[in-house]
């Protein structure tokens, strides 16, 4: 028979979160997701013309290889900024910057 869990137990989720934002890794841990899953994120041919992906503070900047597609993208700055929170599950960025 099992004992009811206790009000001051913790799941491991989230003793591992509340270390996590003790630490103040968890963004760093955000932002690796975000750079792991960029094809996922932004689709294939986006993820094949980015040649670098740099988080400083709350600001998400692109290199993107191809003229054409960072004048497009420039115009989209807001979707990725919602596609990159909504992935991270929190207001990670604050905006981005293409070039």
């Amino acid at each position: 028979m099992m004992t009811p869990k206790k009000s001051h137990e913790h799941t491991i989720k989230n003793a591992i979160s509340d270390f996590l934002q003790h630490q103040h890794l968890d963004n760093k841990l955000a932002e690796l997701n975000i750079i792991n899953n960029w094809e996922k994120l932004v689709g294939a041919m986006i993820a094949k013309n980015t040649t670098e992906i740099k988080f400083r503070g709350t600001v998400l900047y692109l290199k993107i290889e191809s003229n054409a597609l960072r004048n497009e993208l420039l115009y989209q700055r807001g979707k990725i900024m919602a596609l990159v929170n909504t992935e991270a599950n929190q207001q990670l960025i604050t905006d981005v910057v293409i070039r």
